[in-house]
């Protein structure tokens, strides 16, 4: 009997496995789903241990989606297999992920996203953290092991993340001092003392966990260790919007609002924002996939901009706003500031719009993250873009862009600036982050 059935056997004699549904998980293979009664409290992902699927597992997962889990329940030992049939030197996890979840939790309605939280009992605990250990900002919540193995039983290692070495039937993962997430790790009775050894160790190196002994059943251990990590958070006011807070070391009284792209706060938007603080801007980041994960209006949006500039303005003694959008993020800001009243237009100094398209959507669409152009839901941009006086806007393009709006522009006298590149210019966030503070340099000097 392996180690999560011997732990859940008393269980399964008074809880009944709540059904399941059967669905394709893309690599993963069949991946089981538990969708909960009541509202969405997160997204699980519980790996099985090294044994496969269970009904040990299916209580677990069923224990999860009664906690208000949006649960995925996937067969570790299939997916390892899988993984072992591809043709590639090591394995780059987190899409796997990513994708599922954006899927599921587009298709199940929930009102907003949730990054996934990973979880699994021994080797299905080792491969979430390993996962955890890869992942990049603002893809995973973190990740729950209980009785985590040494070893991953996986032919090939995982591309990036911790160090792996290679072991008798698989690879060990080394100290990471950088996780995108939190990393909670249970140990019951049942874990071997070595095990417990090792990953002290791995906490002696820098890498950060917190460790608990855990006592009862698997389904109440990995239930409790998972729902401390589903996210109460206060509901009114900015409390309740995806910001991320950038605070300038060496202030100069500027605050720049940037609005990420339909991949979330990552790559460009997250790069260029940081980019800005090194140069003295306050930044507040503004993640698009989890504010407009329902659809917005942009009279809602406008408002909610209204209470971040205001707070912010307080909180950082800035004087002077740049709003910034990227793709997603930049379609969306003409109308916004369209609706902004009076005073607070007149705080805005710049407009600054990256990978401008000739729609804007209202709600994140599962095929913009596969570089789909906008929805047949989206609002032609030229009317909002015409309101907005030219004098303020920056419009940026890529010379391989073959869906800018920025070049209708030019005629306006607004500032339209060509790089190399397509979408994500080549990768040359610093340049567009110094071109986007010398035009607000500007703006802001011809105010006085």
């Amino acid at each position: 009997m392996n180690k999560l059935a011997f732990l859940v056997s008393a269980a399964l004699a008074i809880l009944a496995p709540t059904p399941s549904l059967a669905i394709e998980g893309g690599r993963y293979g069949d991946v089981h789903l538990v969708v909960p009664e009541g509202p969405i409290q997160g997204y699980v992902v519980l790996f099985s241990d090294q044994g496969g699927w269970s009904d040990a597992n299916q209580a677990a997962l069923a224990a999860l989606g009664r906690q208000g889990a949006l649960a995925v329940g996937v067969d570790t030992k299939t997916y390892l297999a899988r993984l072992a049939d591809e043709k590639e030197p090591c394995h780059n996890l987190v899409g796997d992920v990513e994708t599922l979840s954006r899927r599921l939790q587009r298709e199940h309605s929930g009102l907003q996203y949730h990054f996934p939280i990973l979880a699994g009992v021994d080797a299905g605990g080792t491969l979430a953290a390993a996962i955890l250990a890869q992942a990049p900002v603002n893809t995973v919540a973190g990740a729950v092991s209980v009785d985590p193995s040494v070893v991953l039983p996986s032919e090939r290692p995982l591309c990036a993340g911790a160090p792996s070495s290679p072991q008798p039937g698989g690879y060990a993962y080394g100290p990471s001092k950088v996780l995108q997430g939190f990393w909670s790790i249970g140990f019951t009775a049942a874990e071997p003392k070595e095990a417990r050894a090792y990953f002290a160790s791995l906490a002696s190196a820098g890498t950060p966990m917190s460790v608990q002994s855990v006592d009862g059943i698997a389904t109440d251990t990995v239930t409790s260790l998972v729902k401390a990590h589903f996210a109460a958070g206060d509901t009114s006011g900015i409390s309740a919007l995806p910001l991320i807070e950038l605070p300038a070391l060496n202030p100069n009284g500027l605050l720049a609002i940037v609005l990420s792209g339909d991949g979330g706060w990552r790559d460009l938007d997250k790069t260029i924002a940081e980019e800005l603080q090194s140069r003295g801007v306050s930044v507040v980041g503004w993640d698009s996939v989890r504010y407009f994960w329902k659809k917005k209006s942009p009279e809602q949006t406008a408002a909610d901009l209204t209470a971040v500039i205001k707070a912010y303005e307080e909180k950082w003694h800035t004087k002077d706003v740049a709003l910034v959008g990227y793709s997603f993020g930049a379609g969306v800001l003409p109308f916004v500031y369209n609706d902004l009243a009076k005073g607070i237009k007149q705080r805005i100094a710049q407009i600054s719009l990256l990978g401008f398209a000739n729609a804007a959507d209202w709600e994140i669409q599962v095929a913009g993250w596969l570089g789909a152009a906008p929805s047949s839901e989206a609002v032609p941009v030229a009317p909002a873009i015409a309101q907005v006086p030219a004098k303020l806007l920056q419009c940026f393009y890529g010379n391989e862009e073959t869906d800018t709006f920025c070049q209708a522009l030019s005629s306006r006298g607004v500032e339209v600036i060509k790089t190399t590149g397509g979408h994500h210019f080549d990768g040359n966030y610093a340049r567009l982050a110094q071109q986007i503070l010398d035009g607000f340099n500007r703006r802001v000097a011809a105010k006085m």
